[in-house]
């Protein structure tokens, strides 16, 4: 093959040159920077050969698009950052709030029915509540032999109001406060509805100053075995219920723990209030 417009000056601009192929034994150097050896292809300080581009820097001003990215030195646990550093730290992107699943960035908003999610513990530095419903639970009861009557527990994680029938369930002897938290300095409520007797004897049950709600807690704070306690009661005297059949009073409860043990009894002060004789009114409409 005849190659023309060649000579030991460099190879003249004027013209095409048609080469078929070009065999090369060392090296073709073109200018000062770009070489065409038996290794590869060199421009500058970068390498063109069968095992693709090798490149110290590239700028680009459009986008680079490729298959995959491999970073020298980084693991299958890392990622590749923006300004070239790789990081194994595990970030959140996702949360599964009670059984809900959703992206973190922004809000969590789950889909249980009502917009809204179950949780444990939450600590915000402000928190903005529209439609805020509470639930309203029924009090479990059990019979304790030591006062002969029963004893009306209330589980914080079942809800923060309870309801009571007192001629159903039984006139209150303790009541019991189980599974609050009791981490630092704070006060936790509760609410019982109670609901007099309509039954004989009516209207009769937690009347009396000595059977007054609150004379006699257990309080169970989450983690703790729990201990016997009375409440505060405003005048220092009790909160007693209506003696009307099927009179409904609202009792409130507000534990104190000051934060100096979770498990001893005297860190815990509790107060009570009630509003009561609730019943239909006699003006009609």
């Amino acid at each position: 093959m005849a190659i023309t417009k060649v000579s030991p000056t460099g190879i003249s601009s004027s013209g095409s040159i048609v080469i078929d192929s070009v065999v090369v034994q060392s090296q073709v150097k073109v200018g000062s920077a770009t070489t065409v050896h038996t290794g590869g292809f060199l421009v500058g300080r970068s390498n063109l050969h069968s095992t693709g581009l090798e490149v110290g820097n590239v700028h680009a001003s459009g986008i680079l698009t490729a298959t995959s990215f491999v970073k020298s030195g980084g693991t299958s646990s890392q990622f590749l950052k923006a300004d070239g550093t790789t990081d194994s730290t595990t970030y959140l992107t996702a949360a599964t709030i009670g059984g809900e699943t959703d992206n973190v960035p922004g809000q969590i908003v789950s889909r249980n029915g009502y917009g809204g999610f179950s949780a444990g513990i939450v600590t915000a530095t402000g928190v903005h509540i529209n439609n805020a419903l509470e639930t309203v639970a029924t009090a479990t009861t059990y019979q304790n032999g030591s006062f002969n009557n029963v004893v009306v527990e209330c589980d914080l994680t079942q809800g923060s109001i309870f309801t009571h029938s007192i001629g159903t369930n039984g006139t209150v002897g303790v009541v019991s406060f189980k599974d609050f938290p009791a981490i630092k300095n704070s006060v936790v409520s509760y609410t019982i509805i109670f609901t007099q007797q309509s039954t004989t004897p009516a209207g009769t049950g937690n009347t009396t100053g000595s059977t007054g709600i609150g004379t006699n807690l257990f309080l169970k704070p989450s983690g703790v075995t729990g201990f016997s306690t009375s409440a505060k009661v405003g005048s220092g005297t009790t909160v007693t219920l209506s003696s009307t059949t099927n009179d409904v009073d609202f009792v409130s409860f507000a534990i104190h723990y000051n934060g100096s043990g979770s498990g001893t009894q005297t860190n815990y002060k509790v107060y009570v209030s009630g509003n009561g004789e609730f019943r239909w009114g006699r003006v009609t409409i």
